[in-house]
């Protein structure tokens, strides 16, 4: 599995840059057919934040969330909280 960077997952939502953006729908479903991706908890909390920004919809957030985590071949990632570290 593979990691995506926010601004990948961005680029192929927003379909914004006529050039960036076919290019970042490309790499993702290259990625995702090759062994799928991990999108960590803070990418993802990148994108909500980033969608709001260019004025999408809290359902049109929640939407986009929806489709990338249900999708096949994406894992979202978490990592311990430093509490859970602690607590051993």
């Amino acid at each position: 599995m593979n990691t995506v960077d926010t601004n990948i997952l961005l680029r192929s939502l927003l379909k914004d840059d006529p050039v960036q953006s076919p290019k970042a729908q490309h790499k993702l479903e290259n990625l995702i057919a090759n062994g799928g991706i991990f999108i960590s908890s803070f990418s993802l909390l990148e994108l909500s934040w980033m969608l709001g920004t260019k004025k999408k919809t809290r359902v049109e957030i929640y939407q986009a969330v929806r489709n990338l985590l249900e999708a096949d071949g994406c894992l979202l990632y978490t990592s311990p909280s430093p509490r859970d570290r602690t607590r051993s």
